[in-house]
C-alpha cells in the first residue's frame, strides 16, 4: 500500500515559489517545535512573544530594537549554556569523560596555584591571575571600543589554542570577547605587554572548546596592546 503521508499533495501548497497560508504556518510550527524541544533539552525557558517579534523583524528585514553587539552576546550566552548542559550530561553518563574532566580540573588548580606564586603576579577578586610584563606608556584602554593587539592563547598545559601571526596584530572589538578578558584589557595601557591566567570556570568550563581545549582546563593568555580607539 502507498503511505499517504508520502503521496504528492493534492492541493497547491506552494505555487510559483509562494507558500500558501497552510505551508507558511507549517514552517512556523516546525521551527517552534524544534525550539521547544531544544529548550526542554537544555532546561531553558524563553519569552514567546519576544521570540515572535524577533522572527517578524528578521523576516521583514527590519532593524532590531536592540544593539547588534548585545544580540550577539545573547546568542553566544545561549550557545554556551547549551554546551555546558550537554557537557554535564556527558559528565554524568560517561566515566571516561568524567575522569578526564576531574583530572583536568585538579591539574588546572595546581597550575593556577603555582603561577600565583610567581613574582609580580596579582590575583584579582574573580580568581584571574594578572601580570604586567612590559609597562605601557600610552593611555589606559578603559572605555575604548576596539583594541589592536598581538596575542597568544594557550591551555594551562601550554598547548597553543590560537594566536595572531608574527608582526600582524589584529583588531578586536571588546564587546565581542569574553567579558573576563575584556575587563582585564580595560585596565591595561597601550604599549604594554601582559599575561593573564584564567581558571576553568571563567574560561570554557566543563564544555571546553574542542578540539584544543578540553573540559575544565585553565587558559593562559599573553597580549601586547598596540592601540585602542
Amino acid at each position: 500500500t502507498v503511505d499517504d503521508r508520502k503521496a504528492p499533495p493534492t492541493t497547491q501548497l506552494v505555487l510559483d515559489g509562494n507558500l500558501s497560508p497552510v505551508a507558511s504556518y507549517a514552517v512556523g510550527l516546525t521551527v517552534g517545535r524544534h525550539l521547544r524541544a531544544a529548550f526542554i533539552e537544555d532546561g531553558m525557558t524563553a519569552d514567546t512573544e519576544s521570540i515572535l517579534v524577533g522572527m517578524r523583524d528578521g523576516l521583514a528585514g527590519r532593524k532590531p530594537p536592540h544593539d547588534e553587539d548585545r544580540i550577539e552576546e545573547a546568542v553566544l550566552a545561549i550557545e554556551h549554556k547549551a554546551r555546558l548542559r550537554q557537557a554535564q550530561k556527558r559528565y554524568d553518563a560517561d566515566p571516561a569523560f568524567r575522569k578526564m574532566a576531574d583530572e583536568n580540573l585538579m591539574r588546572a588548580r595546581e597550575q593556577m596555584d603555582r603561577y600565583s606564586r610567581r613574582a609580580g603576579v596579582e590575583k584579582l577578586p574573580n580568581g584571574v591571575l594578572f601580570q604586567t610584563l612590559v609597562e605601557g606608556e600610552g593611555d589606559f584602554v578603559a572605555g575604548a571600543e576596539f583594541v589592536t593587539a598581538h596575542f597568544a592563547m594557550y591551555t594551562g598545559d601550554l598547548v597553543k589554542v590560537r594566536s595572531t601571526d608574527p608582526g600582524k596584530p589584529t583588531e578586536l572589538k571588546l564587546s565581542r570577547i569574553k567579558p573576563v578578558v575584556a575587563d582585564v584589557v580595560r585596565e591595561c595601557r597601550v604599549g604594554g605587554t601582559y599575561r593573564v591566567a584564567i581558571p576553568p570556570e571563567l574560561a570554557f568550563g566543563l564544555a571546553g572548546n574542542p578540539p584544543v581545549v578540553g573540559p575544565n582546563q585553565a587558559i593562559l593568555m599573553q597580549f601586547e596592546i598596540v592601540s585602542a580607539r
